[in-house]
């Protein structure tokens, strides 16, 4: 009995394409008993070799039809079993989805098929056959081109860059088991990932050909040479990254439609030219775009506002100019800008505000992500961009806004008074513009804010005791016009919130600490950094201003307030939280605070890290106790007013590398055992009235950079092991009574260095105003052993009458000129006409020069 259900829709099916359909249709052989049901499945494994879906499906019914025997049913959860087929039973079979090619020539229906099974099986029978050897010869071919893409690209890479071989060990048929290779269902290559592998070589541009490629990264490798148009083939490419490399060249990305594309990442390359214009056009999905890094010139594209789903735009460290585009304030899902370090001028755009979804927002930065040295300056890391105007009010009222930076970037005016909710704002680096006026009181509403720098600005004013200093991590306001009191300001509920890892926030955040006050090494542990110094605060310092929620054995925290009118006395209020932290780090340089060092120092405040007090009015004597803060490393309290001995304890600070007490009013001798300080570099004791003989064990000080001991009434000779110490640079024992001779070969010894010792032997003079001294001539037999030198008395007339002689001329030469434009105004007009012009002239071909030299000194590295 047949089971044919003539009701289910059967299509006609013809040969115009592969298409899949889903049919039940009963293929009867003998006795019309055996039915097989076609439908979807998930993927099949037959034997030992993994087939796609389709594949299976064919062979699965070929199988079964090239037995002519009876065939059982095929159902849910039953396998045919007829004799001489295969089982077809990994998994279960329930459902088969049959691809079908059939031309039409050959086209017929389905009801004819069923009306005739045995003719059905024979034609059914041959089509199958026909079909699999088609599909066979096509994915063997495709994967075969796959094949010798990838060997032609192995051949162009050097085999000693690859000691693990990880990519010469590509052999063998199979190359989806190769190293960094994953496949597709067609056994085609789809992935393609060598991050990290130490590979160097060119880009071959067969890797063009992987038509089925969806990810391509060659990150942290050393390719060179020019990226391959043929990259534009990847029709199907959704991620390329070939960042960090040594390729040249333009970017010849998108030069060819992309849609699929979403990740562009070529930075830290030595890509040139321009960005392409093609972007805009042809990888409008692009969602990541990271160019940075390379030497790419010209303006920012304005289609990039095209490119509607890009979230990360990073364009750093170029040499691009001209301005912002307005149309990049059309990208609604941007997160993330980053365009410092190029060129660019012009203003901010209000336009930017617009960028709904913007979480970091990066102008300009003095800072390249390299590590710097405790003697770099900004001349080392400099930074190119220089707006015009202020900062428009749109861009800090971005709700979601985390990160705005913009250090160094000639910004000026006011800063914005309306800064909005601000919920999300998490930093600001204002640093080093031109902002004028005060500090606005918007930012009080910033509650998540944790890092706050508007140092070296021209704000005024005084700052709202409203302002959540004490739970920032890192407030900056030195180098500006602020006074009143630091106050006691609010420390409310301090909230920690968590700084988008996304691009390089974090770095930017610990870079700039490090760069701003840590010139040394204190190692691992959060950090608390308030700057306060250079300005005209005043009033009484009696505690400072961190919350003691930010408190911790981990957490160091830095107060700098140098260079104001503070007053107080260095006592337990000012060290009271330092048992609390791992370290403190004090700077109140150069104020008026008085009084004397606390006796208990060394316990109310172990973990003393930086003391600095200089300038001050310090008066008594240096307590024993100092000796237990064994983790200071700088004691700076000099030009101060403190008596009395220096203490011997003080050879138990281990860590110590700096000990200024100059200016001071120290007496006795200094200690031998100072030697035990191994980490010492600097050591300045000037200017006291220090006695004795300057201790021999000091030669044993091997990492001393500076040693000054002048102006005191040290007595006995100068150990000669001074001259061997291989970091002393700067070394001064001048004005005091020491005898004997100069220790030869010491080249950080000078003449200036050990004068004004009348028992010290003569030192040659270096500087002569005449030449050197001329040499006896002798008559023949007679011994050489004279020379002549400069006599001090004459020397220094002949000094006092030298400059006398300079400052007459200099005089007579300004008053003669300044006379003349003072008492001839067409004389004055052109004068300043002429130096206008000439600055003009020299400002231009300087800022040329400049640029120049910067891109030339680029390219070479």
């Amino acid at each position: 009995m047949s089971r044919l259900n003539h009701n289910l829709p059967l299509p006609s099916v013809s040969m115009l394409g592969v298409k899949t359909f889903f049919i039940a249709p009963l293929l009867a052989a003998r006795n019309s008993e055996a039915v097989v049901f076609v439908g979807t499945f998930g993927a099949l494994a037959f034997g030992e070799t993994d087939f796609p879906v389709d594949d299976f499906a064919v062979v699965c019914i070929l199988v079964l039809v090239a037995a002519s025997s009876p065939l059982g049913v095929i159902g849910e959860g039953k396998t045919a079993k007829s004799p001489g087929t295969l089982p077809c039973t990994k998994p279960p079979l329930k459902w088969i989805r049959i691809p079908y090619l059939l031309s039409s020539s050959l086209s017929f229906s389905l009801p004819s098929l069923m009306l005739r099974p045995p003719q059905m099986v024979r034609r059914l029978r041959h089509l199958l056959l026909l079909f699999l050897s088609f599909l066979s010869l096509s994915f063997s071919l495709s994967s075969s081109e796959d094949l010798s893409s990838l060997l032609r690209f192995k051949s162009s890479i050097s085999s000693s860059s690859d000691p693990s071989s990880r990519v010469l060990n590509w052999t063998g048929p199979n190359l989806c088991l190769w190293s960094g290779i994953s496949c597709g269902s067609q056994s085609r290559v789809t992935s393609l990932g060598l991050d990290s592998f130490g590979l160097s070589g060119t880009l071959d541009s067969s890797i063009g050909a992987l038509t089925e490629l969806r990810f391509l990264s060659l990150n942290s490798n050393a390719f060179s040479g020019e990226i391959p148009t043929e990259l534009n083939r990847l029709g199907k490419l959704e991620t390329l990254d070939l960042s960090y490399n040594w390729f040249n060249g333009s970017v010849p990305i998108c030069a060819s439609p992309l849609p699929n594309l979403r990740e562009l990442r070529l930075s830290f390359n030595h890509l040139s030219g321009s960005i392409p214009y093609a972007i805009g056009l042809n990888c409008p999905n692009l969602e990541v775009l990271d160019l940075s890094g390379n030497f790419l010139v010209g303006s920012i594209p304005p289609n990039l506002a095209s490119c509607g789903k890009l979230k990360s735009l990073l364009l750093f460290s170029n040499l691009l100019d001209d301005i912002i585009p307005v149309e990049l304030g059309s990208l609604k899902k941007l997160q993330t800008l980053d365009v410092s370090r190029n060129s660019l001028s012009g203003p901010i755009p209000a336009e930017l505000g617009g960028c709904v979804e913007l979480l970091v927002l990066v102008l300009s930065n003095p800072y390249n992500g390299k590590e710097v040295s405790n003697s770099s300056t900004y001349a080392d890391i400099d930074d190119f961009n220089y707006y015009q105007g202020g900062l428009p009010e749109r861009i800090v009222q971005l709700t979601k806004l985390r990160v705005l930076w913009a250090p160094r970037a000639t910004l000026e005016g006011v800063l914005p008074a309306d800064w909005g909710s601000c919920d999300n704002l998490e930093m600001v680096n204002l640093g080093e513009n031109l902002f004028s006026g005060g500090l606005p009181n918007g930012l009080v509403n910033c509650t998540k804010l944790k890092f706050l720098n508007l140092s070296s600005n021209k704000l005024t004013g005084m700052i709202s005791t409203d302002l959540l200093v004490p739970c920032m991590d890192l407030f900056d306001v030195s180098g500006n016009h602020f006074s009143g009191a630091i106050g006691t300001y609010n420390s409310g509920t301090c909230v920690s919130p968590k700084l988008p890892i996304d691009d390089s926030a974090l770095a930017y955040y610990s870079y700039f600490l490090n760069k701003t006050f840590a010139r040394f090494d204190f190692g691992s542990g959060l950090v608390s950094y308030h700057n306060f110094g250079r300005n005209n605060f005043t009033g009484e310092m009696s505690i400072l201003p961190l919350a003691s929620s930010k408190l911790g054995k981990e957490r160091i925290y830095a107060f700098l307030a140098d260079n104001n009118s503070l007053t107080g006395q260095l006592e337990l209020g000012l060290l009271g939280i330092c048992n609390n932290s791992k370290g403190l780090v004090i700077n109140l340089s150069n104020n008026l605070f008085s009084g004397g060092i606390p006796v208990e120092i060394g316990t109310m405040c172990s973990s003393l890290t930086m003391l600095e007090f200089a300038g001050n009015q310090i008066n008594g004597t240096i307590p024993e106790s100092i000796g237990q803060l064994i983790g200071l490393i700088s004691l700076d309290l000099s030009r101060n007013q403190i008596s009395g001995q220096l203490p011997i304890s003080i050879s138990n600070l281990r860590n110590l590398k700096r000990l200024l007490l100059s200016h001071n009013f120290l007496t006795g001798s200094i200690p031998s055992n100072l030697s035990a300080l191994q980490s010492l570099e600097v050591l300045d004791l000037s200017s006291n009235s220090l006695s004795g003989e300057i201790p021999g064990k000091l030669i044993n000080l091997h990492n001393l950079s500076t040693l000054l001991l002048n102006n005191n009434k040290l007595s006995g000779k100068i150990p000669n092991g001074f001259a061997s110490l291989p970091a002393l640079k700067n070394f001064n024992v001048s004005f005091n009574n020491l005898s004997g001779p100069v220790p030869s070969n010491a080249s950080a010894i000078s003449c200036s260095a050990v004068m004004g010792n009348p028992n010290l032997q003569s030192c040659q003079v270096t500087v002569y105003l005449c030449g050197p001294p001329t040499e006896r001539k002798c008559a023949r037999g007679e011994a050489n052993n004279t020379i002549y030198y400069v006599n001090e008395q004459d020397h220094r007339a002949e000094m006092i009458w030298l400059s006398i002689s300079i400052m007459t001329g200099f005089v007579g030469g300004f008053w003669c000129v300044y006379g003349v434009l003072l008492f001839k105004r067409t004389w004055r007009v052109a004068f300043f006409q002429m130096v206008d012009d000439f600055s003009d002239n020299m400002y231009v071909k300087i800022v040329i020069t400049v640029r120049r030299l910067s891109q030339s000194k680029a390219s070479y590295k």
